[in-house]
């Protein structure tokens, strides 16, 4: 059945749609928590009581339920240990659709920014992990864009190690096809990406966000203020990543590892 998604129609299949959700998700988990938004809890499922796992419900409307779905199509296929694992995707009529994924316990980088700044050894660390992380996309054929880089969606292992997650606007990259706006978060997403137009070098910048945000504990326009406060080594790489041009920026990802890495083996 074809609904038009419209004016009081419109509010009314939302409300069913979201009874019909409450109804399934009671009948079928067990909340644990919220996570982040009003659409990610900490779930176990009612058959197998003691498992906790990551329901995601799709964002409201036609068109975003549709990425959504794009992008759990996209990330089911992933086979790398800095990704959670996809476990279902339920795109049941008359209700939004959801994911169920692995949950990855530990402490998101920006809870760790909360409490000051990460020194500089730890957060080129971190960004090396997901640079590697992030390249791994770039090779696969076609390229997969992650389009949605911050620290929030970082968590840092207790045992070591990083995991990224929030995996919702997973992109395949398409060399010079227009599509629609992968917004991001303002302050970690390149001008290019609000335009429909994300490219692999939009991670890089976003990478380069994420890793300023690290060690100055402040958004990537106020780098150059800060600029006394960060090593000469480390402020250049920054500011590569940071370009407003994808031209300007590291051409790949696996430049931008080379000279992280090599950053890290100077500091020792």
């Amino acid at each position: 059945m074809n609904f038009q998604y419209n004016g009081d129609i419109n509010i009314k299949l939302r409300n069913v749609a979201r009874l019909s959700t409450n109804k399934m998700m009671q009948d079928n988990f067990k909340i644990i928590k919220k996570l982040g938004n009003n659409r990610t809890f900490l779930v176990e499922p009612s058959k197998d009581p003691g498992t906790r796992v990551v329901f995601k419900q799709a964002p409201p409307g036609r068109l975003e339920a549709a990425r959504f779905l794009d992008a759990a199509g996209i990330w089911k296929d992933l086979d790398h240990p800095a990704f959670p694992r996809l476990i279902s995707v339920d795109k049941q009529a008359g209700r939004p659709p959801y994911i169920l994924a692995e949950y990855i316990a530990g402490k998101s980088l920006e809870e760790e920014i909360s409490e000051g700044p990460v020194s500089e050894h730890d957060a080129v660390y971190c960004a090396a992990f997901t640079t590697e992380a992030i390249a791994y996309l770039h090779k696969k054929n076609p390229p997969v864009l992650f389009c949605d880089l911050k620290p929030s969606h970082i968590i840092k292992k207790p045992g070591g190690g990083y995991s990224l997650i929030d995996l919702e606007l997973l992109t395949v990259y398409k060399r010079g096809k227009v599509r629609l706006p992968a917004k991001g978060t303002p302050g970690f997403s390149p001008p290019e990406q609000s335009l429909g137009l994300p490219e692999p070098r939009s991670d890089i910048f976003s990478i380069g966000a994420m890793l300023c945000r690290l060690v100055t504990g402040k958004p990537p326009e106020f780098l150059k203020q800060n600029e006394k406060d960060i090593s000469h080594g480390l402020y250049g790489i920054l500011k590569r990543c940071l370009a407003d041009v994808p031209s300007g920026r590291y051409p790949d990802a696996g430049r931008l590892l080379c000279d992280l890495e090599n950053f890290m083996l100077r500091r020792g």
